[in-house]
């Protein structure tokens, strides 16, 4: 039984009063005097019948008659489970998201997460679905909302407690955006799968710690349904603030001497300014004569210099702050492997004619490999068997036949070739004929396929990439929003080549009127690659825009995939559950050293703006205080509902009036029987 005005049942204690009236004893108020007692001896009267109850019929009457009083006023009820089943009923649907990334395992920030999950849940109302999900660059469900939707209501909060309870922080970085994407997509085909019954309004609950380095970018797709609100609860640490560091150009020429440069960052909120910076040995252990002293105010960055890195050292630590989860970075100190790109071109080219000085610019170096442009006179003899060759030929117009017979040696050995046609089709060539023959000549005589011909196609004023397929290893490294952008790369002249087999080429980006501008296809063990146009100034622009490192590292990873394999891993993403250093397995049976870091975004742990979010067109909900209001309000109307159905004060007044009346008949038929007590006349 409950009370819809508990406190009026308080007033039960009122039933002390009969019983204390009925414990005491009135004296008689008149006295008669009688002669023949005058020579007895006084005796005092004995208290122990006062005490004592006389009539308990009466007394319990007149109790019950108080505690009835007492219970209709606090308006009683009796909880009724309407809905046994699921679907029975439409509470909210509540999609609870629980961050899981890297950031959360600072102190006190993931058992503040799981109390206001645990908050949330119970003070969800018996009728409202509940799911359970964790994220961090995933999203894991552990109590999917079909599952949470089938599960009969008295069970529903039970289940997403256990579910809470099942998921673990990671160290992985946190992809918000994603996330509530996500539970939006699967609360829509939750209402869609039961459009025949009410399904209830929808709300996805976000518990993270809510800071700069979540990912919302994902929350640019696309319309935000109207029905599906996010309520955002920030789990706080109980230590504020955090100091990150960054090893910064790990093939400068400077670390050679032994100066590593490290950028150490502090948060506006931390409560240390003092750190140090020291080198860890093979075991993960501190090397305490490595520690470099740096002083880096709240809010701001300093650049360290660190000591030479001791024999066997496999990273450094920073050592002082209060929040450790990302104070240590590892690393691989193996020497770079080197690796070679041929170019074949003539020499003495001026700048903005030479494909060579462009692309000897281009900072293809990494602390694990380092790249060298080997430039080829054409027509010498550069391909040999005893000799590594170059992994990724590059042919200008200027290549002879010789060079293109080398080149299928290279493609043998499954070796990457690509024909760059930098000249116009109709000047003429060192061989005797013209550019555009010798150009049907090289491709003919490399990848083994004919066509009609090359010729100068004619532009009025200029040309541009169009139709490009982002898919492509090659281009995939230019299709974020900030590269993938072509209309302002003016492409000067190109060629256009007839009597092509399309079937035969895999062509990645076009021209207008159906020109292929990048095209590529197997040939025999390796790949060849066709670029109808130049990169240099005379041909085009895109050795000038920003489009040029990422497309040529596309090419790169085509010919080295095995160099290009990062050799530094994220946490949590990758093969490494955690930060550390792992063996890499490799096709050729000798295993690498790799080493697995957390992601730099997890360290930007500054608070995030939930404006952040509304210009995403999310609407967020009231917060946690509201909301848990808004639920006690629901649930007094409920409970009102109940009460006023119930109607158990109706019968508590009759009963009490039965009890006036059977008290009343009771003192009157008492009184009657009672003898009376008269005075004697003299």
């Amino acid at each position: 039984m409950n009370f819809l005005s508990p406190l009026y049942a308080a007033a039960a204690l009122a039933i002390a009063v009969p019983i204390l009236l009925h414990l005491v004893r009135r004296q008689p108020k008149n006295r008669l005097p009688f002669s023949s007692l005058l020579f007895l001896s006084e005796t005092p009267p004995r208290l122990t019948r006062n005490s004592r109850i006389e009539n308990w019929f009466l007394l319990i009457l007149r109790s019950l008659l108080l505690l009835m009083i007492a219970f209709a006023f606090a308006r009683p009820y009796w909880s009724e489970a309407v809905n046994t089943t699921a679907g029975s009923a439409a509470g909210k649907r509540k999609c609870i998201l629980i961050d899981q990334s890297a950031s959360m395992q600072r102190e006190g920030v993931w058992q503040s997460a799981i109390q206001q999950a645990r908050e949330v849940i119970q003070s969800a109302l018996p009728t409202d679905t509940i799911a359970v999900y964790g994220f961090d660059s995933q999203l894991h469900a552990a109590l999917p909302l079909s599952q949470a939707r089938s599960l009969p209501i008295g069970k529903r909060s039970s289940s997403a407690l256990s579910a809470i309870d099942s998921l673990t922080p990671s160290w992985s970085q946190s992809d918000l955006g994603t996330a509530i994407v996500t539970c939006s997509d699967a609360l829509q085909v939750d209402s869609a799968d039961n459009e025949e019954t009410n399904s209830g309004p929808a709300e996805i609950i976000v518990i993270s710690d809510l800071t700069i380095g979540c990912d919302v970018r994902a929350l640019e797709q696309g319309e935000w349904p109207e029905d599906v609100a996010v309520q955002l609860i920030r789990a706080v640490p109980s230590k504020p603030g955090n100091a990150s560091f960054l090893l910064l150009d790990p093939t400068d020429p400077a670390h050679e001497s032994g100066d590593y440069r490290v950028r150490v960052s502090n948060a506006r909120d931390s409560a240390s300014e003092s750190f140090q910076l020291r080198w860890l040995d093979k075991d993960g252990n501190g090397i305490q004569e490595t520690s470099v002293d740096c002083t880096v105010p709240r809010g701001s960055y300093r650049i360290v210099k660190c000591l030479s890195p001791p024999e066997a050292a496999s990273g450094i630590e920073l050592v002082g702050d209060d929040c450790p989860f990302d104070n240590r970075r590892f690393l691989v100190m193996d020497p770079p492997s080197p690796s070679m790109i041929g170019l074949v071109e003539e020499e003495g080219l001026q700048p903005e004619e030479s494909l060579a000085y462009f692309l000897e610019r281009i900072p293809l170096d990494t602390a694990y490999r380092k790249v060298q442009i080997q430039r080829y006179n054409p027509g010498s003899d550069w391909f040999s068997e005893q000799t590594k060759s170059p992994a990724w030929i590059i042919l200008s117009h200027a290549a002879t036949l010789r060079d293109a017979d080398q080149c299928r040696s290279v493609l043998q050995d499954g070796g990457y070739v690509t024909l760059v046609m930098d000249r116009p089709a109709n000047t003429p060539h060192r061989e005797g004929e013209t550019v555009g023959d010798q150009l049907k000549k090289l491709t003919s005589r490399c990848a083994e396929v004919d066509f009609g011909s090359v010729s100068e196609r004619r532009v009025r004023e200029f040309d541009f990439l169009q139709r490009l397929e982002f898919a492509h290893p090659i281009l995939a490294p230019l299709a974020n929003s900030q590269f993938n952008d072509f209309s302002k790369v003016r492409i000067w002249r190109h060629r256009m080549i007839e009597g092509l087999e399309l079937s035969d080429w895999r062509v990645l980006a076009w021209f207008s009127e159906n020109h292929p501008a990048i095209m590529q296809r197997d040939a025999q063990k390796g790949k060849f690659s066709v670029m109808t146009f130049g990169w240099q100034p005379v041909e085009s622009q895109l050795a000038l825009s920003s489009k040029f490192v990422p497309l040529i590292a596309g090419f790169y990873a085509q010919a080295e995939p095995d160099m290009v394999g990062r050799r530094e891993w994220i946490a949590g993403i990758d093969r490494a559950p955690k930060p550390g250093i792992y063996n890499d397995p490799q096709d050729s049976g000798e295993p690498r050293r790799v080493v697995a870091n957390l992601d730099p975004r997890e360290s930007l742990t500054d608070p995030l703006d939930p404006s952040e979010l509304t210009r995403y067109g999310v609407p967020l909900a009231s917060d946690q205080p509201s909301e848990q209001i808004a639920n006690q309000r629901e649930r007094v109307l409920v409970a009102a509902e109940l009460e006023a159905r119930q109607a158990w004060w109706w019968w508590l007044v009759s009963a009490c009036l039965i009890a006036v009346g059977l008290e009343s008949l009771l003192c009157w038929s008492r009184s009657a029987t009672a003898p009376s007590l008269s005075l004697a006349k003299e």
